[in-house]
């Protein structure tokens, strides 16, 4: 997948997987700056300003399914990540195979954020009480965010 993003943009000067994180970030920065610009105008949709949401923010979720499909990327796709580098002999280096399936910094580190994420996916949402519907858009753009930084 990173060699796919690469040659995509690579006639815009990426070349390396560096430039590449360099550029993903760049965009993320320019698009948190949207975010700050857009969001002293119009409150975001959400929480306690769920039922104010405009008939452009779509159609509402229920807010546990939201919750739980926003931030599941976040976990899903680490795991399947660890998975592949593991079990995959032919593109991981074996240092690395090692370092993640004996206990190293490397493996502590993944399984702590795998715990804070299948607990901020899956466990979280089922003790929201009385949590309010989530507009659809404001889930998506979640979602977006969580694949983005998954």
């Amino acid at each position: 997948m990173i060699a796919t993003l690469i040659n995509l943009l690579t006639p815009y000067g990426v070349t390396t997987e560096l430039e590449l994180l360099h550029t993903l970030a760049y965009v993320m920065i320019v698009m948190g700056l949207f975010a700050f610009i857009a969001l002293l105008f119009v409150p975001a949709p959400y929480g306690k300003y769920a039922d104010k949401a405009e008939w452009f923010y779509g159609f509402p979720i229920n807010g546990k399914v939201a919750w739980i499909v926003q931030e599941c990327p976040s976990f899903l796709f680490v795991l399947y990540y660890w998975y592949t580098a593991v079990t995959n002999n032919t593109s991981t280096p074996i240092t690395i195979q090692n370092q993640l399936t004996t206990i190293s910094p490397r493996s502590i580190l993944l399984t702590m954020y795998l715990f804070h994420y299948f607990n901020r996916s899956f466990i979280y949402p089922m003790l929201i009480r009385g949590g309010k519907d989530t507009p659809i858009v404001v889930m998506l753009m979640a979602l977006g965010f969580c694949i983005w930084n998954g």
